[in-house]
């Protein structure tokens, strides 16, 4: 089992194993006087990373107040149900838009398994949350004591519900898919295109959101800190002006098949099936975005 990261004073990194790829999906933990939370959750199959991750840092589990969720797809939220069984003073904090479908999550499984495909089986299963036990993401400012706050960041473009977290004490933004992924030891950045609701623009639009807060890291989901975010926005907007490019051009289809390749790591990186389905599924978001005029 990996060893709990200290990131920040305060703030530790669980790696959950998601979708079976070592850094691949992050759970930060924030520790404050009066409350702990947990700031993304990834899928069901994560629950015992982050439950024995917990244990190593020395966490009750019924100190955990809040679990905060960037957005509702599953590799963000999907453990927050199962969760709950096990933190009985935990409230999951999300877009409100989003209350509907963790009370009653049959339609977001069925979304869920359109969008992904053959990786459905790495996502695991979806536990209702009780509507009392459900917070609004978008207004959020949370007091965890002792000078450690989180503050709600809404960052539309990977998805509308989308919203990034901000730590003032130590200067962290936990960003979910806002600034996309940066993996394998940052060398593999780029956009989150997953469908159905990619909109670059509005993503455009929230870098530079991110940006103003001039964060002192980036707190990535996919996977870990990064300590240089003007570095990371540059790239992220110079990618998605160049996406735009290849579309007006070489037209959508080519463009598609650069945005394809754009996912996939060097050769040898497992479990490149894997990594297929994601570049696949992220190939299919782009071109869904601009054949509905989401593009710019």
């Amino acid at each position: 089992m990996p060893i709990p990261l200290s990131i920040a004073p305060h703030v530790d990194c669980l790696d959950t194993d998601l979708l079976g790829i070592p850094a691949y999906g992050a759970t930060y933990v924030v520790r404050g006087t009066d409350g702990v939370a947990l700031v993304e959750v990834g899928t069901s199959l994560c629950v015992p990373p982050i439950l024995a991750g917990l244990e190593a840092l020395g966490v009750d589990p019924a100190a955990v107040t809040h679990i905060l969720c960037t957005h509702v797809h599953l590799d963000h939220a999907g453990a927050a149900g199962h969760l709950l069984a096990h933190l009985p003073n935990a409230c999951v904090v999300i877009h409100s838009r989003d209350h509907r479908h963790l009370a009653e999550p049959s339609k977001l499984v069925a979304s869920v398994q359109e969008a992904v495909g053959p990786l459905f089986a790495h996502y695991g299963s979806v536990r209702p949350v009780a509507p009392e036990r459900l917070r609004p993401a978008e207004t959020l400012s949370l007091d965890l004591g002792g000078g450690v706050r989180l503050e709600a960041v809404p960052t539309p473009g990977h998805s509308r519900d989308h919203v990034a977290y901000f730590l003032p004490h130590a200067g962290l933004l936990c960003t979910g898919d806002a600034a996309g992924v940066s993996v394998l030891g940052h060398t593999l950045q780029r956009p989150v295109t997953a469908p159905p609701a990619f909109d670059p623009a509005a993503m455009a639009r929230s870098v530079e959101t991110m940006r103003a807060l001039a964060p002192a890291g980036l707190c990535f989901t996919h996977f870990g800190l990064h300590p240089d975010p003007p570095a990371v926005f540059d790239r992220l907007a110079a990618t998605l002006r160049q996406w735009d490019e290849w579309v007006r051009d070489r037209g959508l289809e080519a463009a598609g098949r650069s945005v394809y390749e754009a996912n996939l790591p060097p050769p040898g990186v497992e479990p490149a099936e894997v990594w297929r389905y994601i570049a696949e599924m992220n190939r299919r978001g782009f071109l869904q975005a601009y054949a509905e005029g989401s593009g710019r």
